[in-house]
């Protein structure tokens, strides 16, 4: 069998396998959230996960749909950081689909209740969402500052992967724009926490 076959049905199984887990996974956190007789935080951090890391970027409309549902019931139990939560995924969603007026009135939302509670990873995370609305808008220098004044916080909090997603947005901005010279120092100094947080994604 050619290296280049056994390569790719590696790959089939690696896949196939991280499609198993990202399924049971997604199952579980479905169960949690569905049995009411579970603390509403445990419930509310549950579909948190599921609508941010299966559904946000592959389905934006569901993770629009299961954060309304998320909103809800932490508006009925007064918990405001997953009102947050839920607010700034929605935001984030509606960027995904180009719905950007929309977008920015979630996103602000969530930066009121996020400055309210004194919660600088989350006041990070919506600049940083503003940042990457105004870099598909090509206004370049406003993108730039939203991920500047995301960056600075992150560093504040001591927060690696923040500090590296946002050198590499950087990056992306000075890339589109030219300035090799930025773009490459940015993608470095991600790369650099990448390695160190052991992001492999980052790293890729």
């Amino acid at each position: 069998m050619s290296s280049l076959v056994s390569g790719t049905i590696l790959l089939l199984l690696l896949f196939a396998n991280l499609t198993s887990y990202a399924n049971v996974m997604a199952d579980s956190l479905l169960s949690i959230w569905e049995d009411e007789v579970l603390p509403d935080t445990d419930r509310l951090e549950a579909i948190n996960v599921l609508t941010w890391e299966g559904y946000i970027f592959s389905d934006p409309d569901s993770a629009f749909t299961l954060a309304g549902l998320q909103y809800d019931l932490a508006r009925s139990a007064g918990n405001k950081t997953h009102m947050a939560h839920a607010l700034r995924t929605q935001g984030i969603s509606l960027s995904l689909r180009s719905r950007d007026d929309e977008a920015i009135e979630y996103l602000n939302e969530s930066l009121e209740l996020y400055r309210e509670l004194n919660m600088p990873k989350g006041i990070a995370c919506i600049y940083n969402a503003f940042g990457n609305i105004y870099h598909y808008q090509a206004r370049y220098e406003k993108a730039l500052e939203y991920y500047s004044e995301s960056n600075a916080i992150y560093k504040t909090i001591d927060d690696k992967n923040g500090i590296a997603d946002t050198y590499e947005n950087l990056g992306n901005v000075h890339f589109v724009q030219g300035d090799w010279d930025k773009a490459v120092d940015h993608f470095n100094r991600a790369l650099i926490l990448y390695e160190e947080s052991g992001n492999l994604r980052g790293k890729a």
